[in-house]
């Protein structure tokens, strides 16, 4: 945003009240003050009477319920003209290459705002007021002997030497009072040499034909303004409320679109599969070394998933109890699984002990006697050592 400076503050107060005047048409740009064509949009132009300022660039210029915004850099003999785009638009709404008129005065109303309300007409970097650094020395100094000005602060010079780009270097120059008070450009200043690819245009009044303004030749009309073509009616908007829940963890596909036209996107919950783990209708049995076996008496019933109910409680180890009888023999009695269903579940287990007797032949006389303690220690230190004992009795 441009500074907003005192004196724009008071132009501003005097023209708030907007003032009527009789705009005729303009077709041909040019610029008292030097400002490049090239560089600006030449179909937004005020040539107002009266010098220019240095601040008062911009003019708003209503007429009925449109106004455009304009850029004050020419100095007319007396009449109050402006470009010929902008005087058709402000009564049709549409550009002068779509809908040329003709006729005289035209009463409107015009105020003057803040430079800064200009600045996209401007097309510089930082929008910047584009003067030539041959021919506009005069008015900048004057602007520049004012240090708080719009223009002191906003402008950039450049090697052209004409208003509509028709000579010179398209390049940027600067200005160093210090060292001098001409500006230092990358070529010669003010050399006259024609410049192409920097063009201004025209559009003739009552045709309304696009012209180089340099050469007069026809071309395709340029675009216009987009920001002050009338506003269209706001499209419908079609609004979709969903009202059914989505499931948890539901994954949404996105439909196909249709090519011909746009269509608001809708989606489709794809519910996730739920597996339930059914028991196989038989299992075999697991031989035990201890000798005990847990056998089922029946198989898993199919259930429904939403009955299925299965428990955590883990198996307990099983304890065994190991003793010795009176008779020499070897009783071994583990006790049954603690069963992994609950009462009354689907599947009972019936549990089957067996007990085996091992009967030991008496010692013979002959036996050394720490053979015999060996054995007998081997048979009190539990089923582990048993086999040793017996291998030693019957080793002698």
């Amino acid at each position: 945003m441009h500074a907003f400076t005192i004196t724009s503050a008071l132009a501003l107060a005097a023209g708030a009240a907007a003032t009527a005047v009789s705009t005729t048409p303009h077709d041909s740009y040019s610029s008292s003050i030097g400002v490049l064509g090239c560089k600006i949009n030449t179909d937004r132009v005020a040539y107002w009477p009266g010098s220019v300022d240095c601040n008062n660039i911009c003019v708003k210029l209503t007429y009925g319920s449109r106004s455009v915004n304009l850029l004050r850099i020419d100095q007319s003999g007396g009449a109050y003209d402006i470009s010929y785009d902008a005087w058709v638009y402000l009564q049709t709404g549409q550009s002068a290459t779509a809908e040329p008129l003709t006729g005289g005065g035209v009463a409107m109303e015009y105020e003057e705002v803040d430079a800064s309300e200009c600045a996209d007409l401007i097309h510089t970097p930082g929008n910047k007021l584009p003067l030539s650094a041959s021919n506009s020395m005069n008015f900048l100094a004057s602007c520049l002997a004012q240090p708080n000005s719009f223009v002191a602060k906003n402008h950039v010079l450049y090697n052209i030497c004409d208003a509509i780009c028709t000579l010179g270097h398209d390049e940027e120059c600067k200005l160093d009072l210090n060292v001098s008070n001409q500006p230092s450009c990358g070529h010669t200043l003010g050399l006259t040499t024609p410049l192409d690819g920097a063009p201004v245009f025209n559009i003739l009044y009552q045709t309304g034909k696009t012209v180089v303004a340099g050469t007069g030749e026809e071309v395709s009309p340029q675009s216009s303004t987009p920001e002050e073509a009338d506003p269209a009616p706001a499209p419908a908007v079609a609004v979709v409320v969903a009202t059914t829940q989505t499931p948890a963890g539901a994954v949404f596909q996105e439909k196909a679109k249709p090519t011909s036209e746009p269509a608001p996107v809708e989606y489709e919950p794809t519910v996730p599969s739920v597996v339930v783990p059914v028991p196989s209708t038989s299992e075999a049995s697991e031989a035990i070394e201890t000798s005990v076996a847990a056998v089922p008496t029946s198989v898993y019933e199919e259930v429904t998933p939403t009955t299925v109910e299965t428990s955590t409680t883990p198996v307990a180890p099983y304890p065994t109890t190991a003793l010795v009888n009176s008779y020499g023999g070897y009783n071994t009695t583990m006790a049954p699984p603690a069963s992994s269903k609950p009462a009354g579940g689907a599947e009972q287990y019936t549990t089957l002990i067996k007990t085996t007797q091992v009967n030991l032949p008496a010692a013979p006389s002959s036996v050394p006697t720490g053979v015999v303690q060996a054995a007998a220690s081997g048979l009190q230190a539990g089923s582990l050592l048993l086999p040793v004992a017996l291998a030693a009795l019957f080793l002698f």
